[in-house]
């Protein structure tokens, strides 16, 4: 049986947080030193991994309805409450909504820095709600800003990466 150690965070520069590997990094056999490297990379690549860990993270769903405290979540907290009974109709509970997706997203995507959630209805689909997301991301020195959209289904409760020109 193999020994399963997780690797060690490393800060980027003086007065960071440090980078902790993303949850599935931890969770496989890869090396440490390869989920640092992806912690990082380069800016379209760095993006497009980003979206796909917030798209499983958003569909993936957890017991705890609460906000979570980044000090003690665990694991176990991976993804964000049941929303079926919330409506995107519903101003008040599209404002909650968002704030369970940004704190989810700040606990379990460490190289999205200081995340934003946007959430509005689509006024094109019934039971959809968009998610705008937003954040800064590190590429090598340099600090960039970017947002992305994704389509949130009521009905099935899942997430989808739609294209820029969609917001």
């Amino acid at each position: 049986m193999r020994n399963f150690s997780l690797p060690k965070t490393r800060r980027v520069s003086q007065g960071e947080p440090p980078l902790r590997p993303l949850l599935f990094d931890r969770l496989t056999e890869e090396a440490p030193t390869t989920s640092q490297t992806r912690l990082q990379g380069d800016g379209e690549q760095l993006i497009r991994s980003i979206q796909r860990e917030i798209a499983l993270l958003l569909n993936v769903r957890r017991t705890n309805p609460e906000l979570l405290d980044p000090a003690t979540a665990t694991a176990l907290d991976y993804g964000i409450p049941n929303f079926t009974f919330r409506s995107t109709a519903v101003p008040l509970e599209l404002k909650r909504l968002a704030l369970l997706i940004e704190n989810a997203i700040s606990i379990f995507e460490p190289r999205l820095l200081a995340p934003r959630v946007e959430l509005r209805p689509d006024p094109d689909r019934q039971n959809l709600g968009i998610v705008e997301i937003s954040g800064s991301i590190r590429v090598g020195t340099a600090v960039k800003r970017f947002s992305f959209p994704l389509a949130l289904d009521e009905q099935t409760m899942m997430t989808e990466i739609l294209p820029p020109d969609t917001v």
